[in-house]
């Protein structure tokens, strides 16, 4: 391992952090540079044994993960557990000496049939804590290139505080995006709340904050709701099972609906590995001064453009026919509209809907019946 080489490596690491260069050409330069064939960085506070799990890797390492997705089901990864019962505090690195034995190595399915297919036969890892989370850059090598030597561990030990200076660079550039995003929103007047993927809070803006009380709250680090219905509909967006960038959901309180809810997952990778953050839950408040907005309630009950129109009309006085008249389209396209109107609002009537979306706006005009 070569100084000159490392450092070269560690700078083109740390213009990764700071967005001016790949990770993947940075971190294959860096695990060639301390004898390894390649690399990945990831955080350690996370489900190392799923298939999405949160990471960047070097280029080389690629072919290997492939192999890896391939096979995992059938040849589970002693890597993805064992390294936790090792302590971090005096060695940062451990090896694959230090996880499985011989006999291990010659039986486990894992090294028949990903270790050696994808000849990475050897691995190591440096593990280290930034500020608020726990990582890895765990290093492989092939047969050819052979075990980490006692010598190697010391040199990937002393390598671990530049290691952790460049990740916390990347994460320290993530949370000056993040909090921009954030006030971007709270200029909107739109609360606005990062979440892991299990839904756990990270962190949130000041709209946000104003709404927590009686009626919502954060319990146990995710976000709770009164009522088990709207905590149902807030487990559909927010869980690890939760549909990437789905339909709003309707949070109702005292029989009136009180928030729109939509999740946004987020699209940057260098968002999910370094702040952690996986979506973004976008909270609205749907009492608005002011006459019927069309928008709040497509937004409200999931309608299109066009019944969101026809619904507004018609809580506003119009009658099916003056309704679609003043929206464009004709009597019977408007009856279609309706019908669709009322499985999604769940009403069989004009006036079932209309004391329904009455009672999203306070100052609206109530129908006569």
């Amino acid at each position: 391992m070569g100084a000159p080489q490392v450092d070269t490596a560690l700078d083109a690491c740390q213009d990764a952090a700071l967005g001016a260069a790949a990770w993947d050409d940075a971190l294959q330069v860096l695990a060639e540079a301390v004898g390894a064939r390649s690399c990945v960085l990831l955080p350690f506070d996370q489900d190392l044994s799923v298939r999405r799990r949160r990471q960047f890797e070097s280029r080389s390492h690629s072919r290997f993960t492939a192999v890896w997705l391939d096979r995992v089901d059938e040849a589970p990864d002693p890597h993805t557990s064992r390294p936790y019962s090792v302590p971090i505090s005096k060695h940062p690195t451990v090896t694959e000496h230090q996880i499985t034995n011989t006999e291990e190595r010659s039986t486990l399915p894992y090294y028949r049939s990903i270790a050696t297919a994808g000849n990475r036969t050897w691995w190591a890892a440096i593990r280290f804590e930034t500020h608020s989370r726990r990582w890895a850059l765990p290093l492989y090598r092939t047969k050819e290139q052979g075990p980490f030597t006692v010598q190697d561990v010391r040199k990937l030990d002393a390598l671990m505080p530049a290691v952790r200076r460049f990740v916390s660079s990347a994460e320290m550039m993530e949370e000056t995006r993040l909090s921009e995003r954030l006030k971007s929103f709270s200029d909107l007047g739109c609360a606005a709340i990062l979440l892991d993927d299990r839904g756990h809070v990270i962190r949130h803006n000041d709209p946000a904050a104003q709404l927590f009380g009686p009626d919502l709250w954060i319990c146990r680090g995710q976000i709770v709701s009164n009522g088990p219905v709207n905590n149902q509909q807030l487990k559909k967006i927010t869980t690890r099972s939760a549909s990437s960038n789905g339909f709003p959901i309707t949070l109702w309180r005292d029989g009136t609906p009180w928030l729109i809810a939509q999740s946004v997952t987020l699209s940057s990778l260098a968002s999910d590995v370094f702040s952690g953050g996986k979506r973004l839950l976008l909270l609205q408040d749907v009492l608005p001064t002011g006459s019927v907005n069309s928008d709040y309630l497509r937004m409200a009950f999931a309608l299109t453009p066009a019944e969101a129109r026809l619904a507004s009309e018609l809580v506003d006085g119009a009658g099916l026919g003056k309704a679609s008249m003043a929206i464009g389209i004709g009597k019977e396209t408007g009856r279609t509209h309706l019908s669709a109107i009322f499985g999604k609002t769940g009403t069989s009537s004009q006036a079932q809907l209309a004391a329904l979306l009455s009672r999203v706006f306070a100052n609206w005009k109530k129908l006569p019946k």
